[in-house]
C-alpha cells in the first residue's frame, strides 16, 4: 500500500502546510520586510519517536538517542535529540516565512543545549539587515531554538533572497 503525504505522524502544534496558508501560501516581498521584525515562530513538542526517527533517518544511531538506560548511565537525565534535529526546525520556520518565492541561501547552526522528549521546542527568528547585491535582495536573520524554559538550545544565521514587486 502507498503511504500519502496526508498520512504522515504530525505534531499537535506543527500543523500541516495547508493549515498555514498564511506563512506559505502568501508570497513575501523584500519590501514586506522591515530590520528587527519577527519571523513567525514554529512550535513542536519534542517526542521519543521523533528523536528515534530522526536519529535512523540521519544515520545517526548513537544510543544516547535511544537507549533510555545508557543514557542515564552517562549521567544524563533521559535520551536527547540531536542537535541537527533542530537545525530542521530552524529551516522548517525559514521556508514557512519565505514560500514561495524566496530562497534560502545560508543557514548556521550552533547546538548549546539537548533537549529531551516532552521538551516544548520554540522557533524564533529576527531580521537584522537587508542589502541588495548582484541584482538580489538579502535578508540576514538572527534565528533560534528555545525550550519552555526559555533556554536557546541553538542559535544560528540565515540569509534569505526575497523577489522584490518591481521584479
Amino acid at each position: 500500500m502507498e503511504a500519502k503525504l496526508d498520512d504522515r505522524p504530525r505534531s499537535e502544534t506543527a500543523p500541516p502546510a495547508a493549515a498555514r496558508k498564511d506563512t506559505i501560501m502568501t508570497q513575501l516581498y523584500d519590501e514586506d520586510v522591515e530590520v528587527g521584525a519577527e519571523l513567525p515562530s514554529l512550535t513542536k513538542e519534542q517526542s521519543l519517536k521523533a528523536i528515534v526517527m530522526y536519529a535512523w533517518g540521519s544515520n545517526d544511531l548513537a544510543d544516547g538517542h535511544y537507549d533510555y538506560k545508557k543514557a542515564v548511565d552517562r549521567g544524563l537525565p533521559d535520551v536527547f535529540g540531536q542537535g541537527a534535529q533542530t537545525a530542521g526546525y530552524m529551516g522548517q520556520m525559514l521556508s514557512d516565512w519565505y514560500t514561495p518565492g524566496g530562497f534560502l541561501r545560508k543557514l548556521t547552526a550552533q547546538y548549546r543545549q539537548t533537549t529531551e522528549p516532552g521538551d516544548v521546542l520554540t522557533t524564533r527568528g529576527e531580521v537584522t539587515r537587508k542589502y541588495r547585491e548582484d541584482g538580489q535582495n538579502f535578508i540576514d536573520c538572527n534565528i533560534w531554538v528555545e525550550n519552555q524554559n526559555g533556554q536557546r538550545v541553538s542559535v544560528g544565521q540565515a540569509i534569505v533572497s526575497l523577489p522584490s514587486r518591481d521584479g
